[in-house]
């Protein structure tokens, strides 16, 4: 869908396919990632496949992988502008009729009997025969106001953007050291890099927390110590939207109510298909796929297939 995203919109999606290059560390790590590779070539991924260490290192010159048990490597991935994407989709909306109302914060819901048939905002209430919460980290209060406990939480991730930096070319790889989650990729002219923080508590703070670039950097000797030579000339965080079990909540709640939250990370990637194919349910009945795993009522039924791939 990126790709086609200029057909389809009319506008770019900076869509750059560099590639993901996951470096393991274990032999747990490497066997589970030989797994997943026998998924995706059964599902047409034909292009994932394992690497040596030297491998890695020929494609990312300044990497140590003295201690790696493995690689693997999908040119075919890549990486798109959430700007570029969020705008391309709602300019084409509009064309097509919608209206985007922005900051119009939500005053509850307009239900009919046990269905919900809307919404009431400060400036009006707006009736519709489906409504979804996909409000990202805010989706449980939002979902608190029908009285639904929606098992999501904010987790804050922090990143770091450096000034132009000539040890990394505009076509190397995402890569992602799976042990740590310290990654890294092109960005611009610069380098932007980051990892996640097990310790961060949930919240919603969005702060910038400079003592954790340290420990960032620690990691970063040990893996790419070409970075140190960097300047870093900004950092912001923001937040993942967690799940227990760290698979988005997608489906019907209850008549005329929807989600799509939850997505722990992975919002931006499956953000197109899951829009197209909660679509195709409302419309058509179904949604083209099996979302089975994303049930909203899972955790009650017991039915879990966990995510455990999560930067």
């Amino acid at each position: 869908m990126l790709a086609d995203f200029v057909g389809e919109t009319g506008q770019t999606a900076d869509f750059r396919q560099v590639g993901y290059l996951f470096l393991l560390t274990t032999e747990a790590e490497r066997q589970r990632f030989a797994d997943n590779m026998v998924l995706q070539h059964r599902l047409g991924m034909q292009d994932v496949h394992p690497l040596t260490p030297a491998q890695a290192r020929a494609m990312v010159p300044g990497l140590i992988t003295d201690d790696l048990a493995g690689a693997t490597f999908c040119p075919s991935d890549g990486l798109a502008g959430p700007n570029e994407v969020t705008y391309g989709y709602a300019n084409a909306a509009r064309r097509l009729g919608a209206v985007i109302l922005e900051d119009t914060p939500l005053d509850g819901f307009v239900q009919s009997g046990a269905s919900v048939s809307g919404i009431r905002t400060r400036a009006a209430e707006i009736q519709a025969a489906d409504t979804v919460i996909c409000a990202g980290p805010w989706s449980a209060p939002v979902g608190a106001m029908l009285g639904k406990v929606l098992p999501i939480e904010p987790s804050r991730r922090q990143l770091f953007v450096t000034d132009p930096f000539d040890r990394i070319r505009r076509q190397s790889p995402m890569t992602i050291d799976f042990h740590t989650s310290f990654y890294f990729h092109p960005e611009g002219d610069g380098v932007l890099f980051g990892m996640s923080d097990p310790a961060t508590p949930p919240g919603d703070d969005v702060s910038v927390d400079w003592a954790f670039l340290d420990r960032v950097t620690a990691v970063a000797e040990r893996r790419w110590p070409p970075l140190l030579d960097a300047r870093v000339k900004s950092a912001w965080a923001g937040l993942y939207e967690n799940t227990p079990d760290f698979q988005p909540l997608v489906g019907p709640l209850q008549s005329g109510l929807w989600i799509a939250a939850g997505f722990s990370g992975h919002g931006f990637m499956m953000a197109p298909v899951i829009g197209r194919w909660l679509a195709n349910w409302m419309t058509e009945g179904n949604p083209s796929a099996d979302l089975a795993a994303f049930a909203p009522d899972r955790f009650a039924a017991g039915r879990l297939q966990p995510e455990r791939n999560v930067v």
